[in-house]
């Protein structure tokens, strides 16, 4: 008797909730989910309703397939619920409205959120600390005085113009900028007639947009590696965008579009390759020492080097860090030198020069950013 109408209240659409109380189902997926292809969230064949769910996880640890809602948060917190989530699981889950709490944070640690969608919600000073984020979109949503701490991301949407993240600190920016995702599959760009070459340019482009507004918010607030780290990504990321770009004319544009695409595309090549060369000597300008010790690795190689040809490792060593620092490179290679001579000073001078316009500036930053 108890399984039939178990079963009675299946067919008529009903659920039960966390909290044993019977709710009515909620709406159809949102548009977003069987519309938006490029989202990580896309699934065309999904038809199951997304009713509402309370905020109570005492009888489970592992929602799926509801929304969440700043007013059920609301509501739950005024009978006494905490606003601290521990080890959730949210699966499939939507969250809709204005989280934010006046008296109290609203804390996740280690919770999980697969194929979750944080679109049309809107959160202020929210913590989420050792979360994992999987097939998960945060585009059409704001995020105020939040902080990710020690987060994992994979697969996330992003939007450029409409992910909008204020005073906000993410310990990780460069894993949350790489995550970005959109969809490549090749079934799904040709019935909608996309170029998948096309899909991924305009991600890149996204990517660059989202971390250049991090590094400059990271500017006041946040962490010094998480700041650093968001500068290399910005600056990867910025030529990444320009290189997709290039490759994408040289694809698909005509004639003439091609033929300035090709010297284009191989600047934007040697520019990232110069800006990650110059990044890795000073850790991204997070880093004196660093290129302090390249600086000496730089005099004793070359102090090895002059050592057969000088009257003395003092001679050898004065030579070196002469030229290194560029004050001696005229007194050192007189026409009279040997051509192989000449190249190895040659080769210092430019070692020095690019350890030179390295290390001051990186200096001076780092002193003025102090001061």
């Amino acid at each position: 008797m108890l399984l039939d109408s178990a079963r009675s209240l299946l067919n008529l659409g009903f659920v039960m909730s966390d909290s044993s109380q019977i709710v009515k189902p909620g709406p159809p997926p949102r548009r977003r989910r069987t519309f938006n292809y490029w989202e990580p969230i896309f699934d065309p064949d999904e038809d199951k309703p997304y009713p509402e769910i309370p905020w109570n996880f005492e009888h489970s640890l592992a929602p799926a397939h509801g929304t969440f809602t700043s007013g059920g948060l609301d509501d739950a917190i005024s009978r006494g619920s905490k606003s601290r989530f521990d080890k959730i699981n949210f699966i499939k889950c939507d969250f809709f409205g204005l989280f934010d709490l006046t008296l109290r944070e609203i804390v996740f640690n280690e919770c999980r959120f697969e194929f979750c969608d944080f679109g049309l919600s809107t959160w202020k000073r929210a913590k989420f600390s050792k979360c994992v984020f999987i097939s998960s979109s945060i585009s059409q949503s704001k995020w105020i005085d939040c902080d990710f701490r020690s987060c994992t991301w994979d697969k996330i949407g992003i939007s450029g113009n409409e992910t909008e993240i204020n005073a906000t600190t993410i310990s990780n920016p460069g894993d949350f900028i790489h995550s970005a995702y959109t969809n490549t599959d090749e079934e799904v760009l040709k019935a909608k007639k996309i170029d998948p070459l096309y899909q991924r340019m305009r991600l890149e482009g996204t990517k660059a947009t989202v971390a250049r507004k991090l590094s400059r918010m990271f500017l006041d607030i946040g962490e010094e590696r998480a700041y650093y780290d968001a500068v290399k990504t910005s600056s990867n990321q910025s030529s990444k965008a320009r290189i997709f770009e290039s490759r994408y004319d040289l694809v698909n544009g005509n004639f003439l579009v091609k033929i300035v695409a090709f010297p284009r595309l191989v600047l934007n090549v040697a520019e990232w390759m110069i800006l990650n060369a110059a990044g890795s000597v000073n850790a991204w300008g997070r880093s004196v020492v660093r290129p302090s010790l390249i600086g000496a690795a730089i005099v004793a190689f070359f102090t090895i080097a002059y050592a057969p040809t000088a009257k003395d490792w003092l001679n050898a060593f004065i030579k070196a860090v002469e030229i290194t620092l560029l004050v001696g490179y005229t007194n050192h290679s007189p026409a009279s030198l040997s051509t192989g001579a000449h190249f190895l000073v040659l080769a210092n001078m430019i070692a020095g020069l690019f350890w030179y316009v390295v290390f001051i500036p990186t200096l001076i930053n780092r002193v003025s950013r102090v001061r």
